[in-house]
């Protein structure tokens, strides 16, 4: 049986990712991470709608804070 934690998995667990461009690769990337637990933050020239954003639990930055 694979151990999660072991493969580095588990590392991702209350971890904060922070996405450069929050289109549709960056969407998809931040629907993969949701099971996993981890705080997504981005950076998009536009900001996507609130909707969006509370659907994939997904916070904006600015770049510098970023």
């Amino acid at each position: 049986m694979l151990d999660l934690a072991q493969a580095g998995i588990g590392d991702l667990a209350g971890a904060t990712v922070g996405l450069v461009g929050f289109g549709h690769t960056g969407r998809a990337v931040a629907e993969r991470l949701q099971p996993f637990g981890a705080k997504i933050v981005y950076y998009a020239r536009h900001r996507v709608d609130a909707a969006i954003e509370s659907r994939l639990q997904a916070t904006y930055l600015p770049l510098p804070e970023l």
